[in-house]
C-alpha cells in the first residue's frame, strides 16, 4: 500500500497484516456493535482529505492522552471517521492499487514467497515498494517464521521448515521483527 490509502477490514473477515520494515501507518479499530453503516467488504481506498485530517487529529488526540476516548473531541472524530468510512467503495481487485496491472499477479507471487525471474517486472516493483527483492523476499521469509513461531515450533524447527541456517534467522529476527523469535 502507498501513502495515501487505506485499507478495509469488515469485522468477519479472517486477515492477516503483513508490514514492511520502515512502514508508517495508522490503524483505527470500530467496534462489531458500532451502529452506523460500514463497508462489507475488503479492500483498498484512497484517502480523501476529510478522512486525512481526521486521522491526522487522532494521532494528536492520541499523542497528547495516551488514548482516544469514545467522550469529547476524539469521540467526535470517530464518529465523522466512521461515518465517512461507513460510504466507501473500496478496490478488491488488486493486490496494490497504484502498481500497473501487468505486475499485480508478480507482486502477488512474490508475497507468497514464490520465486519470479521477469526482469523487468521485478525492477519495476522495487521502484514501487521502495525496496530490493532479496529484501522482500527476506521479509516474507521472516512473516513466515513468525508464523511458525506463534504456532509453537521452535527455531532449530522453523530453520528446517524454510530450508534456512536458524542463526540467520535468529539474527534477521531483531531488525525485521523487532523481537528475537
Amino acid at each position: 500500500m502507498k501513502s495515501g490509502h487505506g485499507f478495509v477490514i469488515p469485522f468477519d473477515c479472517l486477515h492477516a497484516i503483513t508490514v514492511l520494515p520502515g512502514t508508517i501507518y495508522s490503524k483505527v479499530d470500530f467496534s462489531a456493535r458500532i451502529t452506523s453503516p460500514v463497508c462489507k467488504e475488503a479492500g483498498f481506498f484512497r484517502k480523501n482529505p476529510l478522512i486525512n485530517a481526521v486521522i491526522d487529529e487522532l494521532i494528536k488526540c492520541q499523542a497528547r492522552d495516551n488514548e482516544t476516548p469514545l467522550s469529547g473531541a476524539s469521540g467526535n472524530l470517530l464518529r465523522v471517521l466512521a461515518d465517512q468510512i461507513g460510504s466507501l467503495k473500496v478496490n478488491t481487485k488488486s493486490t496494490s492499487p497504484e502498481l500497473a496491472a501487468k505486475y499485480q499477479p508478480v507482486l502477488a507471487c512474490m508475497l507468497k514467497g514464490d520465486s519470479v525471474t521477469d526482469k523487468t517486472a521485478c525492477s519495476t516493483i522495487e521502484q514501487y515498494l521502495g525496496y530490493s527483492i532479496k529484501e522482500l523476499k527476506t521479509c516474507v521469509v521472516m512473516r513466515e517464521a513468525l508464523r511458525l513461531a506463534r504456532s509453537g515450533r521452535k527455531p532449530h524447527q522453523i530453520a528446517e521448515t524454510l530450508k534456512t541456517d536458524e542463526s540467520l534467522l535468529v539474527a534477521m529476527a531483531q531488525p525485521i521483527l523487532g523481537h528475537a523469535l
